[in-house]
């Protein structure tokens, strides 16, 4: 599945998100989420009222896996190459946890604008000399040149 120009990428990642975004509707929407949310907000009381917590949070976990793995794949065809660092990179786990604190965890809508903030924020952060900023990428060549280009060599 590789493709030369990014196209194919973009309309395949389009349709993940869309489908993604169904299903999670579908699930708060269901039974399911109707559980999952009264687990959350009290687990005990839950069990006394007939809902088997382990069950259900088996089922959330495993929905959870199902979509990081999906896109896990997806990534790794995409860039054809997967190590440590260009999986988690400090800067990548930052992301994965702004992007939910700056949209919120309410609704859909609001998860998804979380999402439209995170290149603005990226933006910014390049602006005021933050990572991958011109002032921080001096060195093209992977030598040790002891400025803060991110290398990687020592």
């Amino acid at each position: 599945m590789l493709w030369a120009d990014k196209e194919p990428y973009l309309l395949i990642i389009l349709a993940m998100a869309v489908a993604m975004t169904l299903v999670i509707v579908q699930v708060e929407r269901s039974r399911l989420g109707i559980y999952l949310r009264a687990i959350n907000q009290d687990e005990e009381a839950a069990a006394r009222l007939g809902i088997d917590p382990r069950r259900y949070k088996l089922a959330a976990l495993a929905g959870s896996a199902f979509v990081t793995g999906m896109t896990g794949t997806f990534y790794a065809q995409y860039t054809t190459y997967i190590d440590p660092f260009s999986v988690m990179a400090p800067m990548l786990s930052v992301r994965m946890v702004l992007v939910p604190v700056f949209g919120g965890l309410g609704t859909v809508p609001a998860r998804s604008s979380g999402v439209r903030a995170d290149p603005a924020l990226r933006d910014s952060a390049r602006r005021l000399g933050g990572p991958g900023s011109a002032s921080t990428r001096s060195c093209t060549a992977r030598s040790s040149c002891g400025s803060r280009c991110g290398c990687r060599a020592a």
